[in-house]
């Protein structure tokens, strides 16, 4: 059954399963600090934009990514399934670009990363800074572009 709650905090108590979407970009992460996720069995969400920082959220609380997958239609649109079961921290790359779609390097996530060189590029043509974290960020993620499946 699919309710409109607005908050988790409105969530019918009997729910074992939340899918967040769509308005979540800048409020997630607070959101998602006020809520008691425990009582949930999984926290499916998707963002438009800056999902690193729903990953980061999950990794600062030691929560397991359990799922993610990214799908296109005129805009990468990443998901993202997790619970709150203990995880170590993820690494920078994981965070970045996601632990599971690391592994998985599905079709739509190798579109997504040719996407985001071409637009690193650009943006560091533009750049004052030679050394700006830009090039760091290209450099990441040329390397998973270019790892081997």
């Amino acid at each position: 059954r699919a309710v409109w709650a607005g908050v988790l905090e409105n969530v019918s108590a009997d729910a074992s399963n939340v899918i967040i979407v769509g308005m979540w970009l800048l409020t997630c992460p607070a959101n998602l600090k006020k809520a008691d996720l425990t009582r949930f069995k999984n926290i499916i969400i998707q963002v438009n934009r800056h999902e690193e920082k729903i990953r980061e959220f999950i990794s600062l609380n030691n929560y397991t990514i359990l799922d993610e997958d990214m799908v296109y239609d005129d805009f990468f649109y990443p998901i993202i399934k997790f619970n709150t079961d203990h995880h170590e921290s993820y690494k920078p790359e994981e965070l970045r670009l996601g632990p599971i779609l690391l592994k998985k390097r599905s079709p739509v996530f190798k579109e997504y990363l040719s996407h985001e060189v071409k637009r690193l590029i650009d943006d560091l043509k533009k750049a004052d800074d030679p050394l700006d974290k830009r090039h760091l960020e290209l450099m990441m993620i040329k390397e998973a572009l270019n790892k081997q499946d």
